[in-house]
Formats: C-alpha cells, sequence, structure tokens
C-alpha cells in the first residue's frame, strides 16, 4: 500500500512539474536551427508559430519574440525551388491560454504592446543581436549569388 501512495505522489508530481514547465501542457517547440524552431499544437501537426524562430521567451502565459518568416521561392528560372528566410523579421506574441497570435512588424508598437501585458521587464531580446542575425543571413544569401534569381512562390 506505501509503494502505491508512494507512486501516486510521484505521477502526480511529475505531472504538475510538466505541465507548468516551458509552453505548458497545449504547446512545444519544435527544435532544431532558426530555419526549423516554431511552436507548435503539442498533440497535433498543427503550428502555432512559425519558423524561423531567432529567439523567444517565455512569461506569464505568453510566448514572445522575433522570427524571420520562411517562404518558398523559385530559382534560376522555375529550375529549382528553395525555402527562404524573409531578412525583414516580424515580433511575435502568442497567448498560451487563449492561443491569440499577434504579430509586430514595428519594434516600437510590439514593446509598448508587451508593456501594456506587464510583460516588458524581462524581454531579453537586443535590436543588435536581431541585426546582427538578420546580417548573417543576408551575407549567407550573398555569399551564394544564386539565391538572387529567386522570386517569392
Amino acid at each position: 500500500m506505501k509503494k502505491i501512495i508512494l507512486l501516486l505522489i510521484v505521477m502526480l508530481t511529475i505531472s504538475l512539474f510538466y505541465l507548468n514547465s516551458g509552453l505548458g501542457f497545449k504547446f512545444t517547440e519544435i527544435v532544431g536551427a532558426p530555419e526549423e524552431r516554431a511552436i507548435k499544437h503539442r498533440f497535433s501537426d498543427n503550428v502555432a508559430v512559425q519558423a524561423a524562430i531567432i529567439d523567444y521567451r517565455i512569461e506569464d502565459g505568453y510566448a514572445f519574440g522575433f522570427r524571420l518568416p520562411a517562404y518558398e521561392a523559385s530559382c534560376e528560372g522555375g529550375k529549382y525551388t528553395s525555402s527562404l528566410l524573409s531578412l525583414e523579421g516580424v515580433f511575435f506574441i502568442l497567448d498560451l491560454n487563449d492561443e491569440l497570435y499577434l504579430e509586430f512588424k514595428q519594434e516600437r508598437e510590439f514593446y509598448e504592446h508587451l508593456a501594456s501585458l506587464g510583460l516588458r521587464q524581462n524581454l531579453n531580446l537586443s535590436s543588435t543581436q536581431l541585426n546582427d542575425v538578420v546580417q548573417g543571413y543576408e551575407a549567407r544569401y550573398k555569399e551564394f549569388g544564386y539565391f538572387d534569381t529567386c522570386t517569392p512562390l
């Protein structure tokens, strides 16, 4: 009997830890290179925040951060298609409870909205870091000149 009670306590503790950690019960991160990193629903293939998430934070029931939207492009006159990242990043906020997703092109609007939610204090995303990421991808695309021939599908 003691073993059963101990087992139930351990299972309950693990369940509570699991439900209250990270993105919670509904969501999970697709782990990998930034080009692949996204947030999806835990029990389906539905994606809540599309790749490529460069950086994000979780605080008080919200996931928020910065991503470079991916798009499919036709390259070299239609010889092949490639998945490329837009060099115009967007900021996002995902309400983990209501599943409401917001996207901002302007950094100022993003920070104002975070402040209205009481989240601004712990945001560690810096403009310098984000600009470095964008410039890194831009340099990669310039290094391989054939990306200049690509047009969005």
